[in-house]
């Protein structure tokens, strides 16, 4: 499941099908890190950046590719950003929150269990990706809100026809979202990041305690495996091959339009020359684009 986020970015949540993805826990949980580097490959990424997860509220700054491939950091966090192309940063879930974020030049991917939701996990990721964005600086350079837009996306979690907790979660959460017995945090997840600024946030709504396309710890225990957020901001060389197609592209369309003018009998003249002339000025820029 592949989503867009702002500034060429991009999300990813993979399912059971895309193996397990966790080196410690799990079935087969020692093909791990090559199931890593496949997707690592697969992404046209240059390194997964991930670490152990510890239900806290640490966010990992990732200013330096450290690793290649599937290699996992030893730092403790249960969030990673970024601001480098071509470096994906990933949290592994099995019914606990993953939660993708992007700005125009910045990448976050946070795990949030009930802990790390009540303690602040979200927050310090959208902490995490302004630092990294710049983004008060943009913002308050060119009042432009888009420049400054962040959005979110709340991937396949332990839903709220499952989750069933007891007091002292609903506790954590002053009763906040309680369906009797079960809790939505999904739901509390949207109010957190709503809070901590985030502009948009998306929901993809799948239950992984009852949809056995995903791995679930409540559903299988130790045995179950784990799967991925991913995010990251495309590389500098797609970058510029999604570029040079849509210049392509929008080149095509210009000389479709040509071609629908020529096989027009009934177009004012002057009209006729004013579009004409509009298409040259337009394809001559194209040219120019792609020569330079």
């Amino acid at each position: 499941m592949r989503f867009e986020l702002p500034g060429g970015g991009n999300a990813l949540f993979t399912t059971r099908a895309d193996g397990n993805l966790s080196t410690m826990t799990g079935e087969e949980h020692e093909r791990g890190e090559s199931e890593r580097a496949r997707l690592c490959d697969e992404l046209g990424l240059q390194w997964l950046c991930a670490g152990p997860q510890v239900h806290g509220t640490a966010v990992q700054r990732v200013r330096a590719q450290q690793r290649s491939a599937g290699q996992a950091v030893a730092i403790a966090a249960d969030g990673r950003a970024t601001d480098l192309r071509g470096v994906g940063v990933m949290v592994l879930s099995a019914d606990c929150l993953p939660v993708l974020m992007g700005s125009e030049h910045a990448v976050a991917a946070v795990h949030a269990g009930w802990r790390g939701l009540a303690a602040g996990v979200l927050e310090e990721g959208v902490r995490a990706l302004r630092e990294l964005g710049g983004l008060h600086e943009r913002a308050t350079e060119t009042r432009s809100a888009a420049a400054g837009e962040i959005v979110a996306i709340i991937g396949p979690s332990a839903g709220p026809c499952c989750y069933e907790v007891g007091p002292e979660v609903h506790a954590a959460f002053a009763s906040m979202h309680r369906h009797g017995r079960n809790l939505d945090l999904p739901a509390l997840a949207r109010e957190r990041l709503l809070g901590a600024g985030v502009d948009r946030v998306e929901h993809i709504g799948l239950c992984t305690i009852c949809d056995e396309r995903f791995f679930s710890h409540r559903r299988e225990s130790s045995r179950a495996g784990r799967q991925a957020g991913i995010a990251w901001l495309r590389s500098a060389a797609a970058a510029r091959r999604d570029l040079d197609l849509r210049q392509d592209l929008d080149l095509r369309r210009d000389l479709g339009l040509r071609r629908d003018l020529d096989l027009r009998q009934d177009l004012n003249p002057r009209h006729d020359l004013d579009l004409r002339r509009d298409l040259d000025l337009r394809r001559d820029a194209r040219l120019r684009g792609h020569l330079g």
